[in-house]
Parts: structure tokens; C-alpha cells; sequence
């Protein structure tokens, strides 16, 4: 049965802001970095280890001691009528912590549904690749995460 054009923008808006407002099965999703290409399955990432790394969360909060919170995500999906497909970029530039060594070639992204382990939620390639070294603090600009459904 196919899905609506209404109902694909909203399962792909349902994995990043959908999931983060707490009211889903995940209330918190976190951005993993990788080296490698991830498969489907959830296998294939390669997230760098130690140095600093760790995943972060889509959303990050805006007021130390309060639940208040702002996606790095818009509000809705962009719809391309020529692959009849949906997709999501982020808008904010995504910090993660700084590195106190090299992480490698980041050349892929996944989300995944806990700050470790986890179910893989969606993934795909950088649309630049980052290199983060020794005191540095690594960030995908905006417009550099895109997820796309397929």
C-alpha cells in the first residue's frame, strides 16, 4: 500500500523532531559519527574511539538547568518533485565535543535512538567530509547532515 505524499513528509519529519519531542518512542535521538559507510542494518559504522568523541543528541538544550530545548532540524521536510523523495538537512551548525586527538575521516553520519549502542534510526553520507584533530572542536554546518528517505 503506498503512503501519502502528507503521511512520507511526516514519517521523516517523525525521525528527528517527532522523536525529540518526547511523546514517541524515542525522546532523544544522537548523532554518531563514522569513518565507514553504514549498512541498513545497522552494521558498517565505524564511530571513532576515544580522543574526545562521543555522540551528541539532534536537539541540544538552550538554558543550563532547564528543559528547554531547539532542533538542529526545521519543522518540516523538503519535498523534491523530481526523485519524488523527501529529505531533512540540518540548520544549525551540529557541535560535538572537542577532540584531544584525531577521529579520522568522518564521511558518514547515524542516528541512533541512545547516547550508546542503540537502534540505528536513519543514516547517510556527510555532504562534506570532516577531519577533526587535536584540540578541535568538530562541526557539520548547516546543510551538510541530510537524511533522505529512500
Amino acid at each position: 500500500m503506498p503512503l501519502s505524499k502528507y503521511t512520507r513528509s511526516q514519517n521523516i519529519m517523525d525521525v528527528i523532531n517527532g522523536l525529540n519531542t518526547g511523546t514517541a518512542q524515542y525522546p532523544t535521538t544522537w548523532i554518531a559519527l563514522s569513518t565507514t559507510a553504514p549498512n541498513a542494518d545497522g552494521t558498517g559504522v565505524t564511530e571513532p574511539s576515544g580522543n574526545g568523541y562521543s555522540r551528541i543528541p539532534t536537539r541540544y538544550n538552550i538554558m543550563s538547568g532547564m528543559q528547554q530545548y531547539v532542533s538542529n532540524f526545521p519543522n518540516s521536510a523538503t519535498y523534491d518533485s523530481g526523485t519524488d523523495k523527501y529529505s531533512i538537512s540540518n540548520t544549525k551548525d551540529i557541535y560535538f565535543y572537542e577532540a584531544t586527538g584525531s577521529w579520522g575521516t568522518i564521511t558518514h553520519f547515524a542516528i541512533f535512538s541512545s547516547s550508546s549502542g542503540g537502534n540505528m534510526i536513519a543514516y547517510g553520507a556527510l555532504n562534506s567530509p570532516i577531519s577533526p584533530a587535536a584540540d578541535t572542536i568538530p562541526v557539520i554546518r548547516a546543510g551538510q547532515l541530510t537524511i533522505v528517505e529512500q
